[in-house]
């Protein structure tokens, strides 16, 4: 019967799944695999085609999800558990080999389950006047994700971008981004490497109007930009002077200004007021108003310099531009010969958006930020006087609760100054719970599934003003141990309990 059985093409099936000269050469195939995985990974990424993420490190998640060596584990788990059933009968002198087996299988099944799914990231929080910043998300490592804010919406939204490596050639994509009702948000490319400079222009769909300076004060010089609807644009000031931009005036409220006043009527601050002032019916003017009520003005026309006599000395200014519908336009270097901002920034990774509302369209690039909320958002101007903030950044899970440090600590050793230990006295609240405990270099602490643990301080010379903390969960880590003890339970069943039997047995 049991010949038969083996005979029978089910049979046969079963046998050649659980074959030993299978599970030898599967396991074989295994330890070398994950021998060059640790030893020459960039290699053998290279030679699979697998793109890294970081080739730095010694231990690349991308090889371990490998579609090719994730088969192979799952392989060599049924060859084993075939083998198992097949060729081990149950009975009690085989429970060892029973254990062992099983064993390595929920350990290989809970490596792959932990591998797959354990969140790894960091958060950072900083120090200001009032303390510490609280932590309420962390942000996973080895991602990327665009975030969208509207004016009426109090969260950003979260589009993960996936796939990506911040090397190799830019690469073309196709994903909707989440941007609320009426407006459409798509990330169009990825540029790993890629230098993206400001400058503004007249491409606001709405009227927004300001003015491009150049201002010449002794041996600083530099370009402003003013406007009324703006607000980090509505003054600016200098050693001594505000400048100010009016837009709109009339004739008659034009000759109020720059009529000479008495003491009473200054601009009621200790400084020069310097007010650039337009409108459809007067030429573009500059009027200074003194403390003491005393007025001078002149005429400003673009590329042309202008000598303004301003808190006691001569500012030479220049106007650069007078915009109607000013907006501030993100591009590559080199896309056009505008004047831009920001070059001096190195290159790093960026996304292109296409924005649409309706007939409306409007593209561009977004730098990457480590973390979203630090990170100053990008506002777009959408028709209809809306807007909308937008940040490229990396995914960021939310904490099941906020910890706020409530103390740092940087301890050294008195003779060397070397690092002896990283403390921090933080408070854990979960809706009305809360509790303290101290986080150390070897005391990590739990939020929840997360545990949460020490990774690198920003310091000045006395104290931290930044504390970046790791953070991660550790699914099915049960499993694991499951695992383990069922291994460690098998082996002595299997080299001392199963000989004795045998010697039991086989006694006349």
């Amino acid at each position: 019967m049991k010949a038969a059985w083996k005979t029978s093409p089910v049979g046969r099936t079963l046998l050649a799944i659980g074959s030993i000269y299978l599970g030898v050469g599967l396991l074989a195939a295994l330890t070398v695999y994950l021998s060059l995985a640790s030893t020459v990974p960039v290699w053998l990424a290279r030679t699979l085609g697998v793109e890294l993420f970081s080739p730095g490190e010694s231990v690349q998640t991308e090889l371990y999800d490998n579609p090719g060596f994730v088969g192979a584990c799952i392989a060599l788990c049924v060859n084993l558990l075939v083998a198992t059933v097949v060729r081990i009968p149950l009975r009690l002198r085989n429970a060892g080999a029973w254990c062992c087996h099983l064993g390595l299988i929920v350990l290989a099944g809970a490596s792959l389950w932990y591998n797959h799914q354990t969140i790894k990231g960091d958060s950072v929080t900083i120090r200001d006047r009032t303390g510490w910043s609280p932590i309420r998300h962390v942000y996973r490592g080895q991602t990327y994700a665009v975030y969208v804010q509207a004016a009426d919406d109090p969260q950003a939204r979260q589009t993960p971008l996936k796939g990506l490596i911040p090397r190799g050639a830019p690469r073309d994509l196709d994903v909707a981004i989440q941007a609320g009702k009426g407006v459409e948000v798509r990330a169009t490319r990825f540029l790993p490497g890629a230098r993206v400079v400001a400058r503004w222009g007249d491409v606001s769909p709405n009227r927004v109007p300001a003015v491009q300076l150049r201002v010449i004060d002794g041996d600083e010089a530099g370009t402003i930009v003013l406007s009324p609807s703006l607000p980090q644009h509505r003054q600016l000031g200098g050693r001594g002077y505000v400048f100010v931009y009016h837009a709109g005036l009339t004739p008659e409220a034009l000759a109020r200004v720059i009529s000479p006043g008495d003491p009473n009527q200054g601009p009621g601050m200790p400084h020069d007021l310097a007010l650039i002032l337009t409108g459809s019916k007067i030429p573009p003017t500059l009027a200074v108003v003194r403390p003491n009520g005393s007025r001078w003005h002149g005429r400003l026309e673009v590329g042309q310099t202008l000598d303004v006599p301003l808190a006691g000395r001569t500012i030479r200014v220049e106007p650069v531009r007078f915009l109607a519908h000013a907006a501030r336009l993100y591009e590559l270097e080199g896309d056009d010969g505008g004047d831009h901002a920001h070059a001096h920034e190195p290159p790093g990774a960026a996304v292109r958006l296409e924005l649409a509302v309706g007939p409306w369209k409007r593209t561009t690039y977004v730098r990457f930020a480590a973390y979203q909320h630090l990170a100053p958002p990008q506002l777009i101007d959408l028709p209809g006087n809306r807007g909308l903030w937008v940040t490229f950044s990396r995914e960021r899970v939310a904490l099941p609760a906020t910890l706020q440090v409530a103390r740092a600590e940087y301890q050294t050793y008195p003779a060397s100054g070397i690092p002896k230990d990283y403390r921090c006295d933080v408070e854990i609240v979960s809706g009305g719970m809360r509790r303290r405990e101290t986080l150390s270099l070897n005391n990590p602490v739990h939020v929840g599934a997360f545990q949460v643990s020490q990774g690198s301080w920003a310091r000045d010379p006395h104290r931290p003003t930044r504390i970046f903390l790791s953070a991660a969960t550790r699914p099915g880590l049960w499993a694991i141990w499951t695992g383990c003890v069922l291994i460690c339970l098998g082996l002595p069943v299997a080299f001392y309990v199963k000989p004795l039997l045998a010697r039991r047995r086989s006694a006349p």
